[in-house]
């Protein structure tokens, strides 16, 4: 199967912007994070492909968010013990 993809990282309001774009057989899939600079921690996370999309923010301890697929957004809230660094989308 044949995938193309491609990495940006550019820097916006004082934070990386890091996102990937993948032509995939089902449609092209956007994933796009934003880590505070210096201490690689994720901030936010909006990843989207046809009718679905996520969206992430992180403070502290805490993700929240939305999941939306085919329908009304729902909630997403969660106490992740700890804050993120640098997941996904990430240079190869």
């Amino acid at each position: 199967m044949s995938m193309n993809t491609t990495t940006t990282v550019r820097e916006e309001n004082g934070a990386w912007m890091v996102t990937e774009v993948a032509d995939t057989p089902m449609g092209a899939a956007t994933d796009t994070a934003t880590v505070e600079k210096g201490s690689l921690i994720l901030k936010k996370r909006v990843a989207k492909q046809g009718p679905m999309s996520v969206e992430m923010q992180f403070e502290g301890n805490k993700m929240t968010g939305t999941l939306t697929m085919n329908g009304p957004p729902k909630p997403i809230a969660v106490d992740l013990g700890g804050p993120l660094s640098r997941t996904p989308p990430a240079p190869p």
